[in-house]
């Protein structure tokens, strides 16, 4: 690949690194909410569907990110997964 082709899908894909990023955060946050409220003691039913509404939010917004994150790998390389290793050469 040229030089220039990997400077331009480098400079693509660190938009997309840091849009991951910041979604990624938002995960973290969501489940300190959850466990602000269940160590409060005694919930009301709306308060537990509250909790029980930020983990699923966070785990969805962790596989969004997580998602994102892909897309700016694919941007950048070209390929989902790793590339495979090179076969051994036999020996002389």
């Amino acid at each position: 690949m040229s030089t220039t082709v990997y400077w331009l899908r480098l400079l693509a894909s660190i938009p997309v690194y840091g849009l991951s990023i910041l979604v990624w955060v938002q995960t973290p946050r969501s489940i300190l909410d959850a466990i602000r409220l269940w160590r409060r003691g005694y919930l009301s039913s709306y308060e537990i569907g509250l909790t029980i509404g930020y983990v699923a939010g966070s785990l969805l917004t962790a596989v969004v990110a997580y998602g994102i994150w892909r897309l700016a790998r694919y941007l950048r390389t070209a390929y989902f997964r790793k590339q495979p290793k090179p076969a051994p050469t036999p020996w002389p």
